[in-house]
């Protein structure tokens, strides 16, 4: 009756760890969501004329026409800005 009952629980067991949805890592870097907002937030905050650029704009939106109209899509060093990187960007400085 033991083993009927430790096989039962084994299955029992099995089932649920295959129907459970696995969980997304999450993988922040210096207190932002990750590497690329880290080193958008980082640049347009430490140049006077892109910082001037994320506070006069009025919303996330006109934010990223303003950066798609100059042709700024990466960093200086190289790193993309998506649209997302970029409305994070303007959130943070605008909160």
């Amino acid at each position: 009756m033991e083993n009927k009952t430790t096989a039962t629980h084994q299955e029992n067991n099995s089932l649920n760890s295959t129907n459970s949805a696995p969980k997304k890592a999450v993988r922040e870097y210096n207190g932002h969501p990750s590497y690329r907002h880290w080193n958008a937030d980082l640049w347009f905050g430490n140049d006077e004329s892109l910082y001037q650029m994320v506070m006069n704009a009025k919303s996330p939106i006109s934010f990223i026409r303003e950066c798609n109209r100059l042709g700024i899509d990466r960093t200086e060093d190289g790193v993309p800005l998506s649209k997302r990187v970029l409305k994070y960007v303007w959130e943070s400085f605008h909160n």
